[in-house]
């Protein structure tokens, strides 16, 4: 029964009037409307169909404003009937009410014929919105049935902007290698690198060229016969023939990030990369040929959207990057035919309504949430009311009609006429970038970097701009000219494991970085789910990574996925849910498989168990079990060992301590502090007063300054372990550096190693590092010829761990070292590199030396309520053990402005600010 009468209310009534047959909630507003209308002006009314659901009337125009209404709405209708079939643009065109062929404000606009080749979108108008008479309020006395449901309210009126496609949109429509074989596929990519190698900065000259030459060979486009004179199909197909086809930058040429792209490819597919392209790529040989033969503006595009993290771009936000007559929806059409952007419009978008929501303007946003009886206050735009709004348009989508339909389909229809075309690009596509970008250099395009503040804006953007210094000769890297690549996939499929084991860990950094910690939970957790199963089912990628060497094990799936383990047990302890905390610890260091993926976090997951058993969930006994199996367990180094013996003293003072470190010598000094409520985070801020100028300092300046002048030290920096790393670095660096270790080096763009934080740096160095500290121990005479080769051979090269600015001359390096005895230099260069991952921090915050008196000193400068980490207190005993001076310099604070008088103190502030 309920189905029959809704049957019924969908049904309607015919008006009396008109014949038309209008929904029952509206049949009273009608016929009224109706009858005055027909009593002002008694005509016949005509219906026009706008929509499957809506029916309008209104009255026809006088037949002498017909007669010159009519041919230019069939020249316009022509016009849009003669584009071709794909959705492409070459400029705007919108609508001013000038240029209506609307003869009266009563007349109704007529129901165009809209093809692919059309997009109407609604663009932001200066005129304030006209009342349509159809829903002009009927008369005060009028009194109208109350509807059955709240139907969508009308907002602002934007006019139409159309855009039209020119037929350069067409050229990169078919895949050039469609009927080749993988080998003439794999040889026509790489003449056309060569070829755009050769060209340089006119490639771009080069590619506009081929792309007129097939435009001219392309099939020409269907003739259709009009019933008028030829005019209107002559003024239809203007332009045609003649399309402008230029480089994306006539003045500086093919953009620096596709003329790299294409070196980068022919690294990648060159015979030297060691990987076989036809076999390893396969089919994707053909996307990356039907890529690299488009116009420089289509590669342009396509490698700036990679660039960028995966959003929607609309024209405006594509049209940044093209400075050619290209129009801008003929560039992105042919990327959408090519597959490599998604467009915003079909049934096969991707595109949510809350993504639309967050790209839409602002009046469009308001005029959306007003169709829906959303009321929106008239004020100047903020977050929060931009939230508010979004809330509430997603709230109103998530309804239904009155027939029972979700709304949801047609408000995000609505959204995205509001918003115009928008282009993204495809997963795969941008999976395919990556993975190329991964093979040349793995270890810029580690996903852990981008926990890294310095890497924000992106890892192949930054790899990018390392190219760009490089070609302008501002950075020179240690690494050499090498052709080979990374061997670690045995194909493309288990290339593309890891570069969705590598997405995955994006997220969860994103997901940290805007604090949605459920967000990152959920991540996490799946994967934790996940690494069980591959562990569950015996998976033979475990098999193969295990059994490669620690530096190539890192760019693996498995390895990523015990990451990303590690990353939630982050996350967990922060929502608190220290139980399922515990609960992945315990599995990551019960299960064997995954020892050889943990080498290096096995003692901070000691660590992280022993806290939360001990200080979150109570569990003393445990606790200390865990501690105790810490301590024992082989693969723990001593930082680890160090904190898990602290903790197990504090639980059980009978323990037995296995790890003994000397109490460091304590020293103190005593410095003038200002207001500490100053407006930043700061607590202590020292100042330092000369000649009446205030300087502020921090608290590792204030003891350098007081040691150089109390201890008589003419040199001193505040570098922690930067100066003992570059005079490592320097000593070592034919060592270190050695461009001919094979496997270690697997880009050009590398600063140092793969294996340098390691457990295989040492090992593989082991003879050489042992024969320049035997020879350093006899003597510096014997080694001076060869620190001297390495420091003017290779100043000023970007090397892992050498600040060049530290000692600007030869003899004052050589300076520094002689503050050392051969033996004491000899014994921390060993502790360093036998294991730099763990060894190369905590050392002081001091380093003073007198050249002329040849002595040395290194100060750990702390301030009020500060403590010694554990590396800290691990070096300060190797340094007291090996018989170099080290300290704690403990500094206080006294706040003398109170003492002063009111005009002092504040005259002292007013001058700290400054400074400040």
């Amino acid at each position: 029964m309920l189905a029959d009468a809704f049957k019924r209310a969908s049904s309607g009534k015919k008006c009396a009037n008109c014949g038309v047959i209008v929904s029952f909630a509206f049949v009273k507003r009608h016929e009224q409307t109706c009858l005055k209308s027909a009593t002002s002006t008694p005509r016949r009314k005509s219906a026009v169909v706008v929509d499957d659901d809506e029916i309008i009337c209104d009255d026809p125009p006088p037949k002498a404003d017909l007669a010159e209404e009519t041919p230019v709405r069939r020249q316009s209708t022509r016009s849009v009937t003669a584009v071709s079939s794909d959705i492409e643009v070459i400029e705007f065109v919108p609508e001013t009410p000038a240029s209506s062929s609307r003869p009266s404000k009563r007349a109704l606009p007529v129901a165009e014929v809209v093809d692919d080749d059309e997009i109407v979108v609604l663009s932001d108008s200066e005129e304030p919105p006209k009342r349509n008479p159809r829903h002009s309020s009927p008369p005060p006395s009028a009194k109208l049935p109350k509807p059955a449901f709240e139907s969508p309210k009308p907002g602002k009126s934007f006019p139409k902007t159309t855009l039209i496609k020119s037929p350069r949109s067409k050229v990169f429509a078919v895949n050039p290698s469609a009927d080749l074989s993988i080998e003439e596929v794999y040889t026509k990519v790489f003449e056309h690198l060569e070829n755009l190698r050769i060209a340089g900065r006119g490639a771009g000259r080069l590619l506009a060229t081929e792309t007129k030459n097939r435009l001219s060979q392309s099939p020409a486009k269907r003739k259709l016969d009009f019933a008028s004179s030829d005019e209107t199909a002559k003024e239809s197909n203007a332009g045609e023939e003649n399309v402008d086809i230029d480089q994306t930058d006539p003045k500086y040429g093919t953009p620096y990030v596709v003329r790299f792209f294409w070196v980068i490819l022919a690294r990648v597919l060159g015979r030297g990369s060691g990987l076989e392209a036809e076999t390893f790529w396969g089919d994707t040989l053909r996307r990356v040929y039907w890529l690299t033969t488009m116009g420089d503006a289509e590669q342009h595009f396509f490698i700036r959207a990679c660039l960028r993290k995966p959003q929607w771009l609309t024209l405006e936000d594509l049209s940044k990057w093209d400075t050619s007559n290209t129009a801008v929806i003929d560039i992105a059409t042919n990327l959408v035919n090519a597959n490599f952007f998604e467009h915003s419009v079909g049934s096969s978008s991707s595109m949510t309504l809350a993504e639309a929501l967050t790209k839409l303007q602002r009046p469009h946003l308001i005029a959306l949430a007003r169709t829906y009886g959303i009321k929106v206050a008239e004020k100047r735009e903020s977050e929060g009311q931009r939230a508010y709004i979004t809330n509430k348009v997603l709230e109103a989508a998530g309804g239904k009609c009155v027939f029972g339909t979700p709304l949801y389909p047609k408000v995000l229809e609505n959204a995205k006429k509001h918003l115009g075309p928008c282009y993204r690009i495809r997963d795969e596509a941008l999976d395919l970038f990556n993975a190329i970008l991964t093979v040349y250099c793995p270890s810029s395009m580690d996903a852990i970097r981008l926990f890294d503040p310095m890497f924000k804006s992106g890892l192949a953007r930054a790899l990018m701009y390392q190219m760009l210094l490089m070609e302008q000769k501002k950075l020179t890297y240690v690494a050499p000219e090498i052709d080979a690549c990374i061997h670690n996939f045995d194909s493309s499929e288990a290339l593309m494991k890891y570069i969705a084991a590598k997405r995955d860990e994006t997220a969860m950094c994103d997901a940290m970085l805007s604090k949605d910690y459920e967000l990152m939970y959920n991540i996490g957790s799946s994967i934790y789910l996940k690494v069980k199963q591959i562990l569950e089912a015996d998976d033979p990628m475990i098999t193969h990574a295990a059994s490669l060497p620690q530096y190539l094990r890192r760019y693996t799936e498995p390895w990523v996925l015990v990451r990303c383990c590690m990353h939630s047990i982050d996350v967990m302890e922060r929502i608190r849910k220290y139980d399922e905390a515990v609960e992945v610890i315990q599995f990551l260091l019960d299960s064997e498989k995954l020892k050889l993926f943990l080498a290096d976090r096995r003692g901070h997951l000691y660590e992280r168990l022993a806290l939360d058993l001990h200080s979150h969930l109570k569990r003393k006994a445990d606790s200390l079990a865990a501690c105790v199996r810490g301590i024992e367990d082989p693969m723990v180094r001593d930082r680890a060992r160090l904190l898990l013996q602290d903790r197990a003293l504090k639980l059980d003072k009978n323990h037995v301590v296995t790890l003994k470190v000397n109490e460091p010598t304590v020293l103190s000094i005593q410095g003038h502090i200002v207001e500490k409520n100053l407006g930043d985070a700061r607590v202590n801020r020292f100042y330092i007063e000369t000649n009446g100028e205030v300087e502020i300092v921090n608290v590792e300046e204030l003891a350098l300054r007081h040691f150089r002048k109390e201890k008589n030290f003419h040199g001193g920096m505040h570098t922690e372990g930067g100066i003992w790393h570059t005079v490592f670095g320097i000593v070592c660096f034919d060592i270190v550096f050695d461009p001919e270790l094979e496997g270690v080096w697997l880009s050009p763009v590398l600063d140092g190693p793969n294996d340098l934080d390691t457990e295989d740096f040492y090992p593989r160095r082991q003879a050489k590092f042992e024969s320049r500290f035997e020879e350093i121990s006899k003597g510096y005479t014997n080694v001076e010829g060869i620190i001297e080769m390495n420091y003017r051979q290779n100043k000023g090269k970007e090397a892992s761990g050498v600040d060049w600015s530290a000692f600007p001359s030869f003899n004052d390096l050589m300076a520094f070292i002689r503050c050392l005895k051969p033996l004491q230099l000899a014994q921390i260069f060993r502790r360093i590199a036998e294991d730099h991952r763990h060894n190369r921090s905590g050392f002081p915050d001091l380093t003073l030396w007198d050249a002329p008196a040849r002595r040395i000193a290194v100060i750990e400068v702390k301030g009020p309520n500060d403590k010694l980490s554990t590396k800290q207190r691990l070096w300060l005993d190797f340094f007291t053990t090996a018989g170099i001076e080290a300290a704690v310099c403990m500094v206080f604070g006294e706040c003398r402005t109170w003492f002063l008088p009111v005009k002092k103190r504040r005259d002292l502030q007013s001058r700290t600010q400054q400074a400040l």
